[in-house]
């Protein structure tokens, strides 16, 4: 019998794969994006960020197209922390690379938001089947 444990410790696995999952690339990340993270981290205060320091060392050695789900938001993040004349040469460009980074930042948000929503049905689903749990079935949207 599938017990309420054995269904969260199956959804956190779900929520761990996702995360190490390699950033499928869409929306596409600018060509420059480890740059200016590296900058972004240069001119940060880790006070800024709070993304510890062996964190930030990983991922700076990766290739563009190894990184990962969580990577993304974590660099993303760090980028929006910085002022923009420490990263840019001009307004125009800093709004540009802004508005990029804010549309990335917002499809991200909408993908993790239906992957929790699905994933919590799925949850309640397996509980109501297993008899674990109440398992309250949400509506569909």
């Amino acid at each position: 019998m599938t017990t309420t444990e054995d269904i969260n410790k199956l959804i956190q696995k779900e929520y761990m794969d996702y995360n190490n999952a390699k950033y499928s690339g869409n929306p596409a990340l600018p060509k420059d994006i480890m740059e200016t993270f590296k900058k972004a981290v240069f001119h940060s205060s880790p006070s800024a960020h709070k993304i510890p320091t062996e964190v930030i060392k990983k991922i700076i050695v990766k290739k563009l197209r190894d990184l990962t789900n969580i990577d993304v938001p974590i660099i993303l993040n760090v980028i929006s922390a910085v002022n923009f004349c420490d990263l840019y040469k001009s307004l125009d460009e800093a709004l540009a690379k802004n508005r990029e980074i804010e549309e990335i930042k917002l499809a991200i948000n909408l993908t993790v938001a239906e992957i929790n929503r699905a994933t919590e049905m799925k949850r309640n689903n397996l509980l109501s089947l297993s008899g674990s749990g109440t398992g309250k079935i949400m509506a569909k949207a």
